[in-house]
């Protein structure tokens, strides 16, 4: 029996992680994980919500969440320190 292939995946060290999501209600105002929604985006922070919140965030079908990137850091900047 042929072994399967194994499906294409990024070694950890290669994820980019988003720092922030934007979150919308299409359909209108919605409370959520302590927060309110509506149709205008709403740009949240990671590191500012516990695991409960994003949890509730992305099982709620009434919420659209997109994943903002980090900002790319320059190597320069990152060792003076900002």
């Amino acid at each position: 029996m042929a072994a399967k292939p194994k499906p294409d995946t990024l070694p950890a060290r290669d994820m980019v992680l988003p720092a922030a999501i934007t979150v919308t209600a299409p359909g209108g105002p919605r409370r959520r994980a302590g927060m309110r929604f509506d149709t205008q985006p709403k740009v949240l922070q990671l590191a500012d919500l516990n695991d409960d919140q994003i949890a509730a965030l992305q099982s709620d079908p009434m919420l659209s969440i997109r994943a903002e990137p980090a900002p790319d850091i320059d190597e320069d900047e990152a060792h003076q320190g900002g």
